[in-house]
């Protein structure tokens, strides 16, 4: 069985991406996400199926750790768009940072890991052309600019991944 790894996997996709994968029955399941009252009853009702992990994704020895193990990743973790403008820090943490966290990992201890990396059509502007990170973007500037940023850094260090650009919607 192929093992796979979901960052995030208390959020809306994160757990239809679980449910989805334990259907198939062809793959071991680890979730991760931070621990809070919301995330701990989403997944509560999966713990005998799937292994969990509540951690930061910041934490470097967690994704070393998670990646060695791990045939596919699907990195869902990140902030919402709604709260992207925030704090470009929050964003920078949230976004860039853990996606190349992950990404440095992979290039470390598992170069045949397969990287599903969710970005957002959120990076896209009215003409459908890719925003520039340079470029003065409206709404969610901080989210764009990230997303964008580590889309790059894994299309330059990976060769197994694919950035799948979802579409926004509430759950």
């Amino acid at each position: 069985m192929k093992r796979v790894l979901v960052t995030g996997a208390a959020g809306t996709i994160g757990i239809k991406t679980i449910k989805y994968l334990l259907s198939e029955g062809k793959y071991d399941v680890t979730a991760l996400d931070i621990k809070n009252r919301k995330h701990y009853k989403t997944l509560k009702k999966y713990r005998k199926r799937i292994d969990i992990v509540y951690a930061d994704a910041n934490e470097r020895e967690v994704i070393d750790a998670l990646v060695k193990e791990s045939n596919i990743i699907i990195h869902l973790a990140g902030t919402l768009p709604c709260y992207a403008n925030i704090s470009e820090d929050m964003m920078r943490n949230n976004e860039y940072n853990i996606t190349k966290l992950i990404v440095d990992a992979i290039r470390k201890y598992n170069p045949d890991c397969y990287l599903v990396y969710s970005s957002s059509t959120n990076v896209y502007d009215e003409d459908d052309d890719v925003k520039s990170i340079s470029s003065k973007i409206k709404g969610n500037c901080y989210y764009s600019k990230y997303k964008i940023k580590g889309e790059k850094y894994i299309s330059k260090y990976l060769s197994n991944y694919t950035i799948a650009r979802i579409s926004y919607v509430l759950g």
